[in-house]
């Protein structure tokens, strides 16, 4: 990636509290994550690849999460984006199969142990995600606004004028600002 785009993704991360980024793994890295979450699933867990629900800290279980999480090629640019050192937190893995309920609206920066007003989340597709999957929702702008340390956000407006639903394939990426109000929707 070259400075110039660098600086165009901060300029819309800094506007926005999110950036997409299309064709972000490419398929061989792809195959190698799918490959150790398969084991991860197989060897660590005893589950089957296909678990229904989160699973977090997989970092803590599994060396291969660890080195990504703290090494992986997302690292550079995040410091960027948040001109900032990094804590990394943790590897989580989401699924979401249809009947499992779907992610209210709510940012990640919840806890009291957060200490930093500012933080970065990746989010990484394994598979196409659409309207008729769940779909995923931003609110641009919602990173610069004071929200209550809950989850759900109560009574939030999912229809607002600055709500941003995108689609996604395998490999496409999502940073997003702790602080970015997100969710998905029923299917």
């Amino acid at each position: 990636m070259s400075r110039r785009h660098y600086e165009e993704l901060k300029t819309e991360y800094e506007r926005d509290g999110f950036v997409v980024l299309r064709n972000y793994l490419p398929e061989d890295e792809l195959s190698q994550m799918r490959a150790q979450l398969e084991f991860f699933h197989k060897e660590v867990t005893q589950q089957r690849f296909r678990a229904v629900g989160t699973m977090k800290s997989m970092d803590k279980e599994h060396a291969w999460f660890r080195h990504y999480l703290e090494k992986g090629p997302h690292i550079p640019l995040m410091k960027f984006l948040l001109e900032d050192s990094l804590s990394p937190d943790n590897v989580s893995w989401i699924a979401k199969p249809e009947g499992v309920t779907r992610t209210l609206p709510h940012f990640d920066a919840l806890g009291s142990y957060r200490s930093s007003p500012s933080g970065i989340s990746l989010w990484i597709a394994m598979d196409r995600i659409d309207r008729c999957n769940g779909c995923l929702h931003y609110e641009k702008g919602s990173h610069k606004r004071e929200f209550e340390y809950v989850y759900p956000l109560r009574d939030y407006d999912e229809d607002n004028t600055n709500a941003f639903q995108f689609e996604v394939d395998p490999g496409d990426a999502v940073m997003h600002s702790t602080r970015t109000v997100h969710w998905s929707i029923d299917p």
